[in-house]
C-alpha cells in the first residue's frame, strides 16, 4: 500500500487532535453544568484560598523557643537594630545617679541671721565697753574690744550704717550660693555621685551649685566663709565679727528633700533614649547544636519581625503567588483523586460541603496550634490533621482519609517550614487509623485505635527526630518528650473522635459500625416493640439479616450495614401484624374477608409506616432506605391474580392494570439494597416450601433472582451479572444451613408417632 504524502498525514492528525479537543471541552461543559461538580469546584477552590492564607501568614512565625537545642543555625538576614536592655538600663542608671540631690531653703534661720547682722551696729552703737554689750550678743559674737570699736564706727553715719546694710545683704545672697548643710546631710551630699546640688529657693527660683560650695555647719566654719564674707566687703575686724557670727552655733540653712529628688531622678532616666544595637546582615544568632538563651531568642523574634517588615511590594506577591500555587497544586491532586476514586462517596452535595469544611479547619486549626505553642509544634500540628483524618476514615473511606491526612500535613509542613518528617508522621499516625478505625464496631474498638495511634505517633516522630535533629547530648530529653506529647495528641485526637462522631453521622448522611452494632441490639425499642406485637416479622427479619450478611461478604459490601438494615426493613408490619401470614395463627386469614384492593392497601402500606416509624424514632436515613427499596417497585401477584379471578367472573369488569399492584418504590440504589430485596423474597418463598431440599432451594433462588432482575428491580445498583451469581451461592448455601434435613428416629411398637403426638420427641426437637 502506497504511504500517504505527509501533508495528508498532518492534515489528519490536526483533525483528530481539534476532534479530541471538542471531546474533551464537551466533556468538560456536560460535568461543569453538573451541580456536584460545580460543589466540588467550588470547595476546592475555598480549600485552595484557606491553604494559601495558611501557608503565608503562618510562614516564618513559629520561632524556635528559648531553653530547647537549635535544629538550625539562625543568621541574620536584613540589618536591623534593638534596643539593649541592659546598655539601657546602665544609661538610664548613670542619668539618675547624676541627677543632683535637692535641697529647700529654710526661711527662719536664714531671717534670723540676717536680722541679727542688720541691727548689729544700731545694737553697739552706744556701747562703750564689752560690759555695757548684752550677755547674748556678745556670746553670739564672741566680741572683743577691739571689734565693739570696729563695729560701732560702722553707725556713725548714715553712709556707714547704708553701707553695712549693703555688706549683709551680699553676703547672703552669697550664703544662698553656698548652702549651709548639717554634717550629716553634708557627707551624703558629698558621697552622691551627682556634682551638683539643686537648690530651691522659693516657689520660682531654683538654683543649681556645686556641691564642693556646700558648707558643714559643725566643720571649721568660720574658715569656710572667710572668702565669702571677704568678698562680701567685710574687712578687717568687722570680717571677724561676721565670720565668729556664722561660726558660733550655726543652724543648716537648707533641708533635704526626697521626693523631690526622687522625681528629678525619674525625669532624668526617662529622658534617656533607649540605647540600640545594630546587627548585620549574616551575623549568627544561634548555632545549630547549641542551646538558644533567652537574649538569642529575643534577637531571633526581632530578626523575623525586622525581614517581615523589611519585603518589598514585589516580594510579597512573590510569596504569595508561591503560597497559591502550592495550595492549588496540593488541593487541586486532592480534588482529582476525589474525582476518580470517591465519586461514588461523593454523591451528595453536603458530603462534599462538609469535606471541604473539615479539611479546612484542620490545616486552619493545625497552623494556629503550632503558632502558639512552638514549644511542642509536632504534637500541636498534627493532632488537627489526624483527628480531621479519623473522620473521614470512619465516616467515608480508609484511603480517602490518608489522603485527606497527606493533603493537609503537606500544606502544613509548607505553613510551618517544617523538615519532610512531619508529613511523615502524620501519614504514618492516619495510615495506623486507617487500619485500625476502618470497620469500627464499639468503643473498645476506639480506646484500642487510640492506643495504636499514640504508639505510632510516638514512635513515627522519635524516628524523625534522630534524623532530623542535632544528636547533642541535650536534645535527648526534648526528642523523649516530644515523642511522648506526640503520641498522648494522636491518643486524644483518636478519643476526641468518639465524642463528635454522632454530629460527623448526621452531617455526611451516613452511619458508621459503633451506631450499627448499637442498633442491632435486641433491646432497641423498636426491635423490642416488633418482637411483642410481631413475632413472626421478628423471627422473618432475623432470617433475612443472616442471609443478607451472608451475601454481602461474598461480594465485598458492607455486610453490617446490610443486617441492621434487614432487622428494620419489616417494622412497618406493627401496626396490623395479623395481616401478613408471618405472624396469623394457622387457618385465619383476615385478607379473605377483604377485597384485593383492600388487601393491596394494607400490604404496600407497610413500607410508608415503616419508613415514618424510621423518622419517628430517629433512625438513619441510609437504614430508613431499606425500608423504603426493599420492595422496589414489585408486583403483589398474590392480590394481583384475586383481582384478575374476580374481574374475570364479572363481565363488567376490565380487570385490574398491573401498576396498580406494584409498590411504589423506589428501587434499589445500591447493591446492599438490592441484596436485601432479594434475600427478603427468598426467604419468604423458602419459608413456604413443603420440603426445601438444597437442589429446590438453589432452583428457587435462581428463580427469585431472575425475575427481579428481569423486572428491572436493579437497573439503579450498581450489581453486576457476577456479583448476583455469588449473591445466590451465598444465600442457597445458608438456606440450605438453616433448612436442613432432620434425624429419624426409630420408634417403640407402644410409642405414638410424632404425628400422632402432635409434635417431635424432645430429642428431635431440640436436634432441629
Amino acid at each position: 500500500m502506497p504511504e500517504r504524502p505527509r501533508s495528508q498525514r498532518g492534515v489528519r492528525q490536526r483533525r483528530l487532535a481539534r476532534a479530541r479537543l471538542g471531546e474533551t471541552w464537551a466533556a468538560f461543559r456536560e460535568a461543569s453544568s453538573n451541580r456536584i461538580f460545580a460543589s466540588a469546584t467550588l470547595s476546592v477552590l475555598a480549600l485552595v484560598l484557606i491553604g494559601t492564607m495558611a501557608i503565608e501568614l503562618t510562614r516564618s512565625r513559629v520561632l524556635p523557643v528559648a531553653g530547647r537545642v537549635a535544629n538550625d543555625t539562625r543568621a541574620v538576614r536584613v540589618d536591623f537594630d534593638v534596643p539593649d536592655p541592659r546598655a539601657t538600663e546602665r544609661a538610664r542608671e548613670a542619668a539618675r545617679l547624676s541627677a543632683p540631690r535637692v535641697y529647700v531653703q529654710v526661711d527662719a534661720p536664714r531671717r534670723e541671721l540676717e536680722a541679727s547682722l542688720m541691727a548689729l551696729p544700731t545694737a553697739l552703737a552706744s556701747a562703750e565697753t564689752l560690759e555695757d554689750v548684752a550677755q547674748e550678743i556678745r556670746e553670739a559674737y564672741q566680741l572683743t574690744e577691739r571689734q565693739l570699736r570696729a563695729v560701732r564706727d560702722e553707725a556713725d553715719t548714715e553712709r556707714d550704717a547704708a553701707q553695712w546694710q549693703e555688706r549683709v545683704a551680699r553676703l547672703m545672697a552669697s550664703l544662698q550660693q553656698r548652702p549651709m548643710l548639717t554634717q550629716q546631710e553634708f557627707q551624703l551630699a558629698f558621697d552622691d555621685p551627682a556634682s551638683q546640688l539643686e537648690l530651691v529657693l522659693n516657689e520660682n527660683e531654683t538654683i543649681r551649685v556645686a556641691k564642693v560650695r556646700a558648707l558643714n555647719i559643725e566643720g571649721d566654719l568660720a574658715r569656710d566663709v572667710r572668702d565669702m564674707v571677704s568678698a562680701a566687703g567685710f574687712i578687717g575686724a568687722l570680717r571677724e565679727v561676721v565670720q565668729q557670727r556664722l561660726a558660733n552655733e550655726p543652724e543648716a540653712m537648707f533641708v533635704f528633700n526626697e521626693s523631690a529628688t526622687g522625681d528629678r531622678r525619674a525625669e532624668a532616666a526617662e529622658r534617656v533614649d533607649p540605647v540600640r544595637v545594630m546587627h548585620r546582615e549574616g551575623e549568627v544568632l544561634a548555632q545549630r547544636g547549641t542551646v538558644i538563651d533567652d537574649a538569642a531568642h529575643a534577637l531571633i523574634v526581632e530578626e523575623a519581625r525586622a525581614y517581615r517588615e523589611s519585603r518589598s511590594a514585589l516580594q510579597l506577591g512573590a510569596r504569595w503567588g508561591a503560597a497559591l500555587g502550592i495550595s492549588t497544586l496540593v488541593f487541586g491532586m486532592y480534588g482529582l483523586y476525589m474525582w476518580l476514586f470517591g465519586r461514588d462517596l461523593m454523591s451528595l452535595r453536603r458530603r462534599i460541603g462538609a469535606l471541604a469544611s473539615i479539611l479546612g479547619v484542620g490545616v486552619a486549626l493545625s497552623v494556629w496550634a503550632a503558632v502558639m505553642n512552638p514549644g511542642a509544634v509536632w504534637a500541636a500540628a498534627i493532632a488537627p490533621v489526624l483527628f480531621t483524618s479519623m473522620i473521614v476514615i470512619i465516616v467515608l473511606d480508609a484511603r480517602i482519609g490518608v489522603v485527606s491526612a497527606a493533603t493537609q500535613g503537606t500544606i502544613v509542613a509548607a505553613a510551618l517550614g517544617a523538615p519532610i518528617g512531619l508529613l511523615a508522621a502524620t501519614v504514618a499516625g492516619a495510615g495506623v487509623a486507617g487500619w485500625r478505625l476502618r470497620d469500627l464496631r464499639s468503643r473498645n474498638d476506639v480506646v484500642r485505635s487510640a492506643i495504636w495511634v499514640g504508639v505510632a505517633m510516638l514512635v513515627a516522630c522519635a524516628v524523625m527526630a534522630l534524623g532530623a535533629r542535632p544528636l547533642v547530648p541535650e536534645v535527648w530529653i526534648e526528642i523523649a518528650s516530644d515523642a511522648a506529647l506526640a503520641g498522648a495528641a494522636g491518643f486524644v485526637a483518636c478519643a476526641f473522635t468518639l465524642i463528635v462522631l454522632p454530629s460527623m453521622e448526621k452531617l455526611f448522611d451516613v452511619t458508621t459500625g459503633m451506631t450499627l452494632s448499637e442498633l442491632r441490639d435486641p433491646k432497641q425499642p423498636l426491635l423490642r416493640q416488633l418482637q411483642q406485637k410481631a413475632p413472626g416479622t421478628f423471627n422473618h427479619s432475623h432470617t433475612v439479616a443472616t442471609l443478607a450478611e451472608a451475601a454481602a461478604d461474598a461480594i465485598g459490601a458492607d455486610g453490617l450495614h446490610v443486617y441492621v438494615g434487614a432487622l428494620y426493613h419489616d417494622i412497618g408490619k406493627m401496626n396490623k401484624p395479623d395481616y401478613f401470614v408471618e405472624n396469623q395463627a394457622p387457618g385465619f386469614n383476615r385478607h379473605e374477608k377483604l377485597s384485593p384492593a383492600m388487601s393491596l392497601l394494607v400490604i404496600v402500606g407497610h413500607v410508608k409506616d415503616g419508613v415514618e416509624m424510621a423518622r419517628e424514632y430517629g433512625l438513619p436515613q441510609s437504614l430508613s432506605r431499606y425500608i423504603e427499596t426493599h420492595h422496589g417497585t414489585t408486583l403483589v401477584s398474590y392480590f394481583y391474580d384475586r383481582a384478575r379471578k374476580q374481574a374475570e367472573r364479572d363481565v363488567d369488569d376490565d380487570g385490574p392494570e398491573e401498576i396498580e399492584y406494584r409498590y411504589p418504590g423506589p428501587r434499589p440504589q445500591t447493591r446492599e439494597q438490592a441484596i436485601l430485596m432479594l434475600c427478603d423474597t427468598v426467604e419468604s418463598a423458602t419459608r413456604a416450601m413443603p420440603e426445601p431440599t438444597p437442589a429446590r432451594i438453589a432452583a428457587l433462588v435462581r428463580e427469585m433472582a431472575n425475575a427481579r432482575l428481569m423486572d428491572g428491580q436493579f437497573d439503579d445498583c450498581a450489581l453486576t451479572l457476577s456479583e448476583l451469581r455469588q449473591i445466590e451461592a451465598a444465600v442457597t448455601k445458608t438456606l440450605c444451613s438453616i433448612y436442613h434435613g432432620r434425624i429419624a428416629y426409630p420408634k417403640d411398637e407402644g410409642e405414638k408417632t410424632d404425628t400422632q403426638q402432635g409434635g417431635a420427641p424432645p430429642a428431635a426437637q431440640s436436634a432441629s
